[in-house]
């Protein structure tokens, strides 16, 4: 059985010692409480004391009257601003004087240089007057009969006249030209009927010696070409040329040229185009059967005369042999014409030699012409017939 126990004094003592021992830690944790609240308000109030020092110091005005307060701080302000431009006035004002004064020191020095100037312009030319005396002088008193040198030609006394390239292509003019058009030169054993016409556009005016150039752009230049199977290359040659302006005026001229390729060589290269070979080979089969077909008709004619000897003149011999040889003797012939035919195509159809368009060439003119000139193919059809 279970027995109670009873309260003992000594246990009445401990439980009365534990309710102190909470009790003193229950007041000692309330005042770390206060303690921590009492700190933060002494923080908080030390921290709204500091704005408060802040704003006891006013600016001193000359009215302390709350109504006139903000009216006189406005006042206050525009002077300070007003000060402050006029302060910024007077710099300028003082900075455009010393500009002024700057512009006006360099246009005193500007003068002078330029009376300084015109002054040794005319002592310059003062000198060269007195040069030229000088050297007059010392002319007529070393040779008093000096004559002017004029250039002449053989067995003429009239002197030359004064030739410019504004009006004259000189001979040697070398043109930067572009091809414009295509070309198919033909080149066989039978000339062509005419040569093939070709167009051509300088690119750049002429050129000459000591850097001259000749105004020759925006020119067109019709030549005509000649294909050479030797070679390979297609000759071309200048005819005329028309310069034309931009107000729609122009100057038609014949000329006398030639045309280097890109290789330097007279002439341009092209590419050989042959079509004739696939016709000759027509033409060689039909000659090759018909001269089958014309031994084929002997050997028949043979064994036809044999027979006719054996049977006889008086019985005629109408049968397989005669048709057969009849036939043969049609075919030859018709074969004998096809390759005809063939031979006569392969003839028209030669082979030429293309140039294509768009190749830059060197134009090179080989006689002198005056810009407008029409007559220099009879001028020189005339000198070839005097030097033959």
């Amino acid at each position: 059985m279970w027995v109670k126990k009873k309260d003992t004094p000594q246990s009445d003592e401990t439980k009365r010692e534990k309710k102190q021992k909470k009790f003193y830690y229950s007041l000692v944790f309330l005042a770390v409480i206060l303690a921590i609240f009492l700190g933060i308000a002494l923080f908080e109030n030390e921290k709204g004391k500091e704005p408060s020092s802040l704003q006891s110091k006013k600016i001193t005005l000359p009215s302390q009257d709350p109504e006139n307060s903000a009216e006189n701080i406005r006042i206050a302000q525009l002077e300070i601003t007003n000060d402050l431009m006029e302060d910024r006035l007077s710099s300028f004002e003082k900075k455009l004087r010393e500009l002024k004064e700057e512009n006006a020191l360099l246009e005193a020095s500007n003068l002078k240089l330029a009376d300084e100037t015109q002054a040794f312009q005319t002592h310059i030319l003062t000198l060269e007057k007195q040069k030229q005396v000088e050297t007059a002088k010392n002319l007529k008193q070393d040779s008093p009969e000096i004559k002017k040198l004029e250039l002449r030609t053989w067995g003429d006394n009239k002197p030359q006249e004064q030739r410019n390239v504004l009006f004259e292509i000189p001979a040697g003019t070398i043109v930067k030209c572009v091809l414009v058009s295509a070309a198919d030169c033909s080149v066989a054993v039978k000339k062509p009927s005419g040569p093939n016409m070709l167009l051509l556009r300088p690119l750049a005016n002429g050129k000459l010696p000591r850097n001259v150039r000749v105004p020759l752009k925006g020119s067109v230049i019709i030549a005509n070409a000649v294909g050479d199977i030797a070679s390979e290359r297609v000759y071309i040659r200048g005819e005329r040329m028309t310069l034309v302006q931009r107000n729609g005026d122009f100057i038609e001229t014949e000329v006398s040229a030639f045309v280097s390729g890109e290789d330097g060589k007279e002439g341009m290269r092209g590419v050989v185009v042959d079509r004739s070979g696939a016709i000759i080979t027509r033409a060689a089969f039909a000659a090759f059967f018909q001269g089958v077909g014309q031994g084929i008709q002997a050997t028949l004619n043979n064994q036809t005369i044999e027979k006719l000897s054996k049977v006889g003149d008086s019985s005629v011999i109408l049968d397989v042999d005669t048709y057969r040889n009849s036939g043969l003797q049609g075919a030859n012939t018709a074969l004998d014409k096809l390759a005809d035919n063939f031979i006569e195509q392969s003839k028209q159809i030669q082979p030429c030699i293309q140039i294509q368009a768009g190749r830059v060439v060197d134009v090179i003119f080989t006689k002198a012409v005056k810009i407008g000139e029409k007559d220099l193919k009879k001028k020189l059809d005339h000198e070839r017939s005097v030097r033959g």
